[in-house]
């Protein structure tokens, strides 16, 4: 399935900028950009404008966000259902 560039702003930037890395570790466009009522939530509904990707891998991305004092969250790739 192609991304839906419905998906605009900040958040859809970041992700973005490590998509090319994730397809190759198996990430779907659904779980890179899928809305925050979507089922798999995307990684992009999560993200807020000042969030960073630190990295991305086959399991799992690791979120930077400024707003919690630099405390790193892992988004995971595979949802098992939810």
């Amino acid at each position: 399935m192609a991304r839906d560039d419905s998906y605009t702003g900040k958040a859809a930037s970041i992700v973005q900028e490590v998509e090319d890395i994730a397809i190759l570790f198996g990430w779907s466009f659904e779980r890179l950009y899928n809305g925050f009522w979507q089922s798999p939530r995307g990684l992009a509904a999560v993200l807020l404008d000042d969030d960073q990707i630190d990295s991305i891998d086959e399991n799992y991305a690791i979120i930077r966000p400024k707003q919690a004092g630099g405390k790193t969250l892992k988004f995971w790739r595979v949802t098992n259902g939810y």
